[in-house]
């Protein structure tokens, strides 16, 4: 028969001494090592001793250096012999033991969505059984840790939860390689910055900047528009900055920044622009002439811009010749033609 003189167990890049030993047979039988199923190549000679009485002491040495992968190997002696039909053999269970390797992955795509549940897993690989460690990676404050499981779970995730989270795992015979799994959170826009709130008064002529800090993830595209006193919707720009260069009384009105993307949008409170300055006719609007026939009743309206409000009169009379016309104040009447 056949017997193993050597330990089972060994550390990963070391080298194992076994000897196969067969006692016994006449004639001497043939040694063999397999490992796995397959053949190994012979290290050293197979030494045969006779024995008193005639018996065969037969004896085959492997030196087999063992990674990682052999943990858990079945390893062989093969027993050939010319008294029996099919070789005989005994084998050992390779108990190999090894630093952890990690591999990480996530629940799910990402960039993903606040509000949602991320499942962060770290497996590792080694013998003896490791120990994992989760941080998450800051670029001024470094790695806090955040979790001491295989997995680590966002539970909703917010947008603070956002960066790269690293896996790492130790046993008796060293620390693994750390590995990374990133976290984008997309969420929808928020106004974290106006540079101006409430009402807002400029004189016309005169230049005027608003700003707009708006975050989101995606990053937001920002517009500013205008609601005017008809109630009609402008928009005026499409940069965080809205410059107003020289105020007129047609950027009176209620302004607001909106910011949008694929996940919402939102807009901010409304500033309120209120433009001060000497009266302005609307010359689009006003009617310069108007044709009558003779006990025709005339209603004239003229449209203008002024703040604060001024005092509006008519002149009746010729052109030019102040001394013969007759003034009225807005909102009265006159005798008939």
């Amino acid at each position: 028969g056949g017997r193993l003189e050597v330990g089972l167990t060994a550390r990963a890049g070391e080298d194992l001494d076994l000897e196969c030993v067969s006692e016994g047979g006449n004639p001497a039988p043939l040694l063999s090592w397999r490992l796995r199923g397959q053949a190994l190549p012979l290290s050293e000679d197979q030494v045969d001793k006779r024995l008193p009485g005639g018996l065969w002491r037969s004896v085959l040495r492997l030196k087999i250096p063992v990674s990682r992968e052999d943990n858990g190997a079945e390893l062989e002696c093969v027993v050939e012999h010319s008294a029996v039909e099919e070789p005989v053999s005994t084998s050992i269970q390779l108990e190999i033991f090894y630093p952890p390797r990690v591999e990480v992955n996530t629940s799910t795509p990402d960039p993903t969505t606040e509000g949602t549940t991320v499942t962060l897993t770290c497996t590792a690989e080694s013998n003896p059984p490791a120990r994992i460690t989760w941080r998450k990676l800051d670029a001024t404050a470094g790695a806090d840790i955040v979790g001491r499981s295989s997995t680590l779970t966002l539970e909703p995730v917010v947008r603070t939860d956002a960066g790269t989270y690293q896996c790492s795992a130790e046993n008796e015979l060293g620390l693994s390689k750390p590995k990374s799994v990133p976290v984008h959170v997309q969420y929808a826009p928020v106004i974290v910055g106006l540079s101006a709130s409430g009402v807002l008064k400029v004189h016309t002529g005169e230049e005027k900047v608003l700003r707009c800090h708006a975050e989101g993830s995606p990053p937001p595209s920002i517009q500013w528009l205008q609601q005017t006193q008809s109630g009609e919707v402008l928009v005026r720009g499409y940069e965080p900055e809205l410059r107003i260069e020289r105020a007129s009384y047609a950027h009176q009105g209620s302004f607001v920044c909106a910011a949008r993307n694929q996940i919402g949008e939102v807009q901010s409170d409304p500033v309120q622009v209120e433009v001060h300055g000497r009266p302005e006719i609307d010359r689009f609007k006003a009617k310069t002439e108007h044709v009558l026939n003779l006990g025709d009743d005339l209603m004239a309206v003229v449209e203008f811009c002024a703040k604060p409000r001024p005092r509006a009169t008519w002149n009746l009379g010729a052109v030019g010749q102040a001394g013969r016309t007759v003034e009225l104040i807005a909102g009265s009447t006159f005798e008939r033609f």
